[in-house]
């Protein structure tokens, strides 16, 4: 009885939490919901202090997410109609595409339960769940003009907090590299580089976020800055490569004014690069290292095998596991660079195909790439076109990480929301006269108004 107490008070702690969370939302949450959006994004700087799992109820592994999830769903719970009126708000195609894919997430769930037990389909299934969660909450607590005003509000914190971390790590253990490996204290392998691919990318949206706001001030162009030339230095490849796609969609789509402000961040940025390559030996050694880790492609060779193993034993499967996906709890079990490996593989498009078949990884796809399409008619809001951008090329490379399921929410709330339609469709205003006031209005129309 004794060797339950431990548990049975970290479950009891969690409980609180939630508890104690549920009120504070319950009475603080009208008009600062960013406040909840940053209490999703800030486990992300803190992934390699924050334990695995918190606690042990009932043989389910109680985590970080779990408990921000609940949270976020009893904000949304507490106030349903107003819930209600900004769902209504969206598009109905992509509501529609949403619950087909939640469909088959608790399609493949169940499927799941039955064969590999309930506990094996439910850990499995966690990531969808999470991403699933934060999305419909984030839909339903913000329009579209809320949305940006969050993420701004939201970025110059975080973004301050990520280059601390990053800062703090190349002090004490150096750049890294993807080569590289550290061990910590217990004698685990941890990640060398200075921030992780979920870091950098968080990192990279919450910069593109601030950059092309409204907001003025020195802060809000420096930290964007700095946040940029930490994506760099952190070597994570992909991040790099949803960057730069990012930034040709910005130069080739967005409005002149934002395009020329990237133009004069990116030359002043290489401008700053040059000098400090040639005038300082340690920059110039961050630089090469940054160089050779450009060029290192074994890992994701490595990769590449992974998924086309696994996507060979799905295609061996029968109709139903190609088209619906193999059931939560099957395992990720593979060769992968002549070691037998068992996690899931870098690859949201590989992992939506393999657990909610060929209609999920097509749903998936369809609603990013109609996003971006759509985005390009918001010139004025290049943060929005850069984040579908990015999101769909790091999605080649890496999972959903459920800390950024707002920055997915943040691309569809953007282009799917009625505003959005009512933008497109709204003829423009009538054209002054050279004295510089409008053609005057017939008596008839002022007096059928």
């Amino acid at each position: 009885m004794l060797d339950l107490l431990p548990g049975a008070l970290l479950a009891l702690c969690a409980a609180g939490f939630v508890a104690i969370a549920i009120y504070l939302v319950s009475l603080y949450s009208s008009g600062r919901e960013h406040l909840l959006l940053f209490l999703v994004f800030l486990p992300a700087a803190f992934f390699q202090e924050l334990p695995a799992q918190l606690a042990s109820v009932g043989g389910f592994g109680v985590t970080t997410p779990d408990l921000v999830c609940a949270v976020l769903l009893a904000q949304a719970l507490l106030k349903p109609q107003a819930s209600r009126d900004r769902r209504d708000r969206l598009h109905s195609g992509v509501k529609l595409s949403l619950a087909i894919w939640l469909f088959l997430v608790v399609f493949s769930l169940l499927r799941g339960t039955e064969e590999f037990g309930l506990q094996q389909a439910v850990n499995e299934a966690r990531p969808f769940v999470y991403v699933a969660i934060i999305t419909i909450w984030f839909l339903s607590v913000f329009s579209d003009d809320r949305a940006s005003a969050a993420m701004v509000k939201v970025a110059p914190v975080m973004i301050g907090v990520l280059l601390t971390v990053f800062l703090v790590h190349v002090a004490t253990n150096g750049l890294g590299s993807s080569t590289t490996v550290l061990i910590d204290s217990a004698g685990n392998p941890v990640e060398s580089r200075a921030l992780n691919s979920g870091q950098s990318f968080l990192l990279l949206g919450l910069s593109f976020a601030l950059f092309f706001s409204r907001a003025k001030g020195i802060v809000h162009q420096a930290l964007p800055a700095a946040g940029f030339l930490a994506v760099l230095l952190a070597q994570n490849r992909s991040v790099w490569a949803a960057a730069v796609a990012a930034g040709i969609a910005v130069l080739l789509i967005s409005a002149s004014i934002h395009r020329m402000r990237a133009v004069v961040l990116g030359l002043g940025a290489l401008g700053a690069l040059i000098v400090a390559y040639i005038a300082s030996p340690v920059a110039r050694g961050a630089f090469d290292q940054v160089l050779s880790s450009s060029r290192d492609s074994r890992t994701y060779d490595g990769r590449v095998a992974g998924w086309i193993a696994l996507l060979d034993q799905q295609a061996q499967s029968d109709a139903l596991d190609r088209i619906l996906g193999l059931a939560f709890g099957h395992g990720w079990d593979r060769l992968q660079d002549g070691m037998f490996v068992v996690f899931s593989p870098h690859n949201w498009y590989v992992t939506s195909a393999l657990r909610i078949g060929y209609v999920g990884v097509i749903l998936t796809v369809a609603i990013l790439a109609i996003s971006i399409w759509r985005s390009t008619a918001l010139r004025e809001r290049p943060e929005v076109i850069a984040t579908a951008v990015s999101l769909t090329v790091y999605f080649w490379a890496y999972n959903f990480d459920w800390y950024l399921a707002p920055m997915f929410a943040f691309v569809v709330v953007s282009v799917w929301s009625r505003p959005f339609e009512h933008e497109r469709s709204r003829p423009r205003p009538r054209q002054k006269n050279r004295v510089g006031y409008e053609p005057a209005r017939s008596t008839s129309s002022k007096i059928s108004r």
